[in-house]
């Protein structure tokens, strides 16, 4: 009678970490869209008491996130994870960019803030990290920020959150990330 081995092969243990690894980069990527979408917002909303005090809550959830991630205790990011970011980063702006355009409008920031929410939920839902309570809680605070601006598109909230969602689905097809 034979037994199975007692120790998977190291080939599929270091396939594991590279999958481990991947994941947790693409984890680091969307949380860069997040921050910089954010630091935008904290510097056009700094004179808005209620705006403000919002995005205070999400930068806390965010700075949880990002220790879950590993950022925040002085550990480096590899060389070929800082290129990744670079190249996924500029691939989402470009997503994003074909959808609405240049221009800054409310309906242009509620649907960038539609599809950033779409990858918060996404981590949450298929990072094993994403199950801590600072993800769920950026998620709810983000969310809440992005139905603040579709209300604010008025007329078209629909056409904003349909944008959002075109932004998501043209990410997720030219990073890989589905």
């Amino acid at each position: 009678m034979t037994y199975p081995p007692t120790k998977p092969p190291k080939s599929a243990l270091r396939s594991l970490r590279q999958d481990r690894a991947h994941a947790l980069g693409t984890t680091i990527i969307k949380l860069t869209c997040v921050e910089v979408a954010l630091l935008a917002l904290e510097d056009a909303f700094r004179d808005e008491k209620v705006e403000s005090a919002h995005l205070k809550k999400i930068r806390r959830w965010l700075e949880s996130c990002w220790r879950t991630v590993g950022q925040g205790q002085k550990r480096k990011l590899s060389a070929a994870l800082l290129r990744r970011v670079d190249d996924e980063s500029a691939m989402v702006d470009a997503a994003r960019l074909s959808v609405v355009g240049r221009e800054w409008t409310v309906t242009a920031w509620a649907a960038w803030l539609v599809c950033l929410d779409a990858l918060i939920h996404d981590v949450i839902c298929t990072w094993p990290g994403g199950h801590a309570a600072c993800w769920r809680y950026l998620g709810q605070t983000w969310e809440t920020l992005a139905r603040r601006f579709l209300a604010g598109a008025g007329d078209a909230e629909g056409q904003a959150e349909g944008m959002g969602t075109q932004i998501y689905l043209e990410t997720v097809e030219v990073t890989g990330w589905a």
